[in-house]
């Protein structure tokens, strides 16, 4: 009774806490919560190769989510409502320029049980006109239960030639 106790207690405790993106990650490949390649970076960052289309997945891990209520045909449960979006905003700028805009995307989940882990697997096309420079990818997601928002950013260079997909040390 007291671990039951405990335990509604700090579902409570963490419904207050802001929603988190704990982790976002560019990856070739991702299997389920955990569970992903990232792409390499060079020096810390991110590079592509500008003037061709870029599909990118990105692995997004999220904390403090809220649930409401429902029913899926005869069972009921717990959804997790999400609206996911992501900008490409050129960095160095005087002004925050936005270069790209994925259309925001719902996500909708529905589980017997009350989730404590969340993952996210979104992939996006970035258009080949996105030119050299660096980008700040931004993913931003919003908790249609609670209204929170969280968002991290992801820093990429684009970059004219193969030949700068390096980093300082080679």
């Amino acid at each position: 009774e007291l671990a039951r106790l405990l335990t509604e207690a700090a579902e409570r405790v963490r419904g207050l806490q802001p929603l988190e993106i704990t982790r976002a990650a560019l990856c070739t490949r991702v299997e389920r919560f955990g569970v992903f390649d990232e792409v390499p970076m060079y020096g810390g960052v991110h590079k592509m190769i500008a003037g061709r289309p870029q599909r990118v997945l990105l692995y997004i891990e999220l904390d403090n989510f809220s649930h409401r209520p429902d029913t899926q045909g005869d069972a009921e449960g717990w959804t997790v409502d999400l609206t996911v979006g992501l900008t490409l905003h050129h960095l160095g700028r005087q002004t925050d320029l936005l270069a790209w805009r994925m259309a925001d995307e719902t996500v909708r989940v529905f589980s017997r049980n009350q989730r404590r882990e969340f993952f996210l697997s979104i992939v996006a096309d970035l258009p080949a006109s996105i030119s050299v420079d660096s980008y700040a990818l931004k993913a931003q997601v919003r908790d249609a239960n609670s209204g929170a928002t969280a968002e991290r950013v992801i820093r990429i260079d684009m970059v004219a030639d193969a030949s700068a997909l390096v980093t300082a040390a080679d």
